[in-house]
């Protein structure tokens, strides 16, 4: 419709807050499935191997590290929407 107001939260708004979470759910997950396997079989203490095997996957989190100030502030920016609140509270009890 033109001339409405455009949605507080856009498309690119998504990708500034939630940037590559897809990738680090499924990192942490492995990582946890590891752990969890270790602390099953072993002495839990020995886990030092299992940070070498991901040292380098974990260097993805750089990339959110990064990223974070940013989607911090653009949260805080987007919270100043009674629109996007109430959606986002929607959200949360669904």
């Amino acid at each position: 419709m033109a001339g409405s107001p455009s949605p507080p939260c856009q498309l690119d708004d998504v990708g500034k807050l939630f940037n590559n979470m897809d990738i680090l759910l499924g990192i942490s997950q492995q990582f946890l499935m590891l752990m969890e396997s270790r602390a099953a079989t072993t002495a839990f203490s020995r886990i030092g191997d299992i940070f070498l095997k991901v040292q380098g996957v974990f260097l993805i989190y750089s990339k959110y590290y990064r990223n974070y100030d940013s989607a911090v502030q653009r949260l805080e920016a987007l919270s100043q929407h009674e629109e996007f609140r109430s959606k986002i509270v929607v959200s949360i009890r669904h």
